[in-house]
C-alpha cells in the first residue's frame, strides 16, 4: 500500500530572494522550494519525492508576484498567482499583438465583429484597454449551482485548500468565513464563486455602462428568445433568418438550474446559503425557506 505520510523533513522560511538562493546553494540537491505545494506535497505523501529540507518562499511573495514587460518579453514572477487581468497588465507590446491578431482575422474573414466566450476571471479591464469599443455580456449563474458543480468536477483543486487552488489566496474576511464553517469544502466552493463575482463587480465599475450587460443564466433558460433578443440588441446585431435557424436547433432546459437542491444535503445547503446570502439576494436569487424548498 502506498505511504500517505511524508518522510521527516527540515523546514525554513526565506526572508528574501537572495536568502532563498543562499539556502539552496548551502543545502545543495537536498532542498526543494515550497510555494503552493500543489505538486510537491502529494509526491511527498507517496514517498515519490523525499527532500531533506523545504524552503518556504511564501513570505517573499511581494518580491516574486509580478507581471511586467522587459524588452520583447513578458516576465511573470514565480509567486504570481491566478487573478484577473486588468488594464494595468496591458503593455504596449501586448496591445499591438492583440490588435494585430484580431484585425488580421477580421480582414481575412470579412467580419466587423467577433464574439468570444470567456470563462473564469473577467479579463474585461485588459480587453477594454486593448479594444476601447468592446462590449461585455456577463452571464451570472446562481452561486449554489456553481459551487455544487465545482464539487463534482475532477479538475477542482479546492479539496487541497485555498493555498493550492487556482484562484489565489482568500481575502481575510473570506478566510474567516471558511474557518467559521469548519473548513467546509462546500462553503469554500461558494467562496470561490464570490471571488469571481467580486472581480466581475470591479470590472463592471471600470467599463462604461453602455458597454456592459448582465444576464442571468437561469433567465436565459426560462425565456431564451426574450433574453437572446436583449443580447443581440445590446450588440447591435439583428435576429436574422440564419440566426433563427440556429436558435431553433437548440433546446433550452431549466431542469439543471436547481439541481444543487438534489445534489447537496440540507445541512450543507444551509451552510452555503449563510455564506452567500448577501450576494445571492443582490442577484435576485431567493434563499431556501425554513423547513426546506416548497
Amino acid at each position: 500500500m502506498a505511504m500517505q505520510t511524508p518522510a521527516p523533513v527540515e523546514y525554513s522560511r526565506a526572508t528574501s530572494v537572495d536568502d532563498a538562493i543562499a539556502q539552496l546553494e548551502a543545502l545543495g540537491g537536498n532542498a526543494r522550494i515550497l510555494a503552493g505545494g500543489h505538486s510537491l506535497i502529494p509526491m511527498m505523501k507517496l514517498r515519490l519525492a523525499n527532500p531533506g529540507h523545504l524552503i518556504d518562499i511564501n513570505p517573499i511573495e511581494g518580491e516574486l508576484n509580478y507581471i511586467r514587460q522587459e524588452g520583447n518579453e513578458i516576465r511573470i514572477g514565480a509567486m504570481t498567482r491566478h487573478r484577473d487581468l486588468l488594464a494595468s497588465d496591458l503593455t504596449p507590446w501586448l496591445q499591438r499583438r492583440l490588435r494585430h491578431f484580431f484585425e488580421r482575422r477580421m480582414r481575412a474573414q470579412r467580419r466587423r465583429m467577433f464574439i468570444h466566450h470567456v470563462t473564469g476571471w473577467p479579463r474585461a479591464g485588459l480587453l477594454q484597454a486593448a479594444f476601447p469599443d468592446a462590449r461585455f455580456i456577463n452571464v451570472i449563474r446562481d452561486g449554489r449551482a456553481v459551487a455544487s458543480s465545482w464539487l463534482q468536477m475532477p479538475w477542482w483543486s479546492g479539496f487541497e485548500g485555498p493555498s493550492n487552488w487556482s484562484l489565489g489566496p482568500l481575502p481575510a474576511a473570506y478566510a474567516s468565513e471558511w474557518e467559521r464553517s469548519g473548513r467546509s469544502f462546500v462553503v469554500l466552493a461558494g467562496l470561490g464563486w464570490m471571488l469571481l463575482m467580486d472581480a466581475f463587480d470591479a470590472a463592471r465599475m471600470a467599463i462604461p455602462p453602455r458597454q456592459w450587460l448582465d444576464v442571468r443564466y437561469e433567465d436565459v433558460l426560462a425565456e431564451p428568445r426574450k433574453q437572446f433578443a436583449v443580447m443581440l440588441e445590446f450588440l447591435d446585431l439583428e435576429w436574422t433568418p440564419r440566426f433563427e435557424a440556429g436558435f431553433k436547433r437548440h433546446t433550452f432546459s431549466a431542469s439543471r438550474a436547481a439541481a444543487f437542491r438534489r445534489d447537496l444535503d440540507q445541512a450543507n445547503l444551509a451552510l452555503l446559503e449563510r455564506s452567500l446570502a448577501g450576494r445571492l439576494l443582490a442577484y435576485d436569487y431567493p434563499l431556501t425557506p425554513q423547513g426546506g424548498p416548497r
